[in-house]
């Protein structure tokens, strides 16, 4: 659901290459219809809370994904909400598949944008005391290390999505 979500929000069918990406505004029954067409994945209408709820929202904390960028001013229960790729993200992920992607990967997690947001998310949502097998205090070796890794590499599922029969 994730990987659908993210390429219907760069509007990459089966065949595209990453490097012809868009950044279309897109609500929630929009992106499911063009699941539908493009990677044959229907979902039932009573599974837009999941995909907004599950998905969009955690692209939109992770700063993935930019929420009524057309409006910001628009109620978060409005029933016209629309969803964009933000525009760092949106650079980064033209790169994928590319020469580029390494560089480009690097410089955007050490933005702002990037590993900073990720890391203030992560922390901000962390509901006890962490230790590492070792017994290490895991709350103070983030800082150095940053967010988990698996966390940062969405390209990987969404290239993977892209091969759903």
């Amino acid at each position: 659901r994730s990987a659908l979500t993210l390429l219907g929000l760069l509007d990459l069918g089966p065949a595209a290459p990453w490097s012809e990406a868009s950044a279309p505004l897109r609500g929630v029954t929009e992106l499911m219809d063009w699941m539908a067409s493009n990677y044959g994945k229907k979902y039932a209408p009573d599974t837009r809370e999941t995909i907004r709820r599950f998905t969009l929202h955690q692209f939109a904390q992770m700063g993935l994904v930019l929420l009524n960028p057309d409006d910001p001013t628009r109620p978060t229960n409005s029933p016209k909400n629309v969803y964009r790729i933000e525009p760092g993200a949106f650079a980064l992920l033209r790169r994928y598949g590319t020469d580029e992607w390494d560089g480009a990967l690097a410089t955007h997690l050490s933005s702002v944008a990037g590993n900073n947001r990720l890391a203030t998310s992560w922390l901000k949502h962390r509901t006890g005391p962490a230790s590492q097998p070792t017994g290490v205090d895991a709350t103070s070796t983030f800082a150095l290390a940053g967010p988990p890794v698996g966390r940062t590499r969405v390209p990987a599922g969404a290239d993977a999505a892209r091969r759903i029969p």
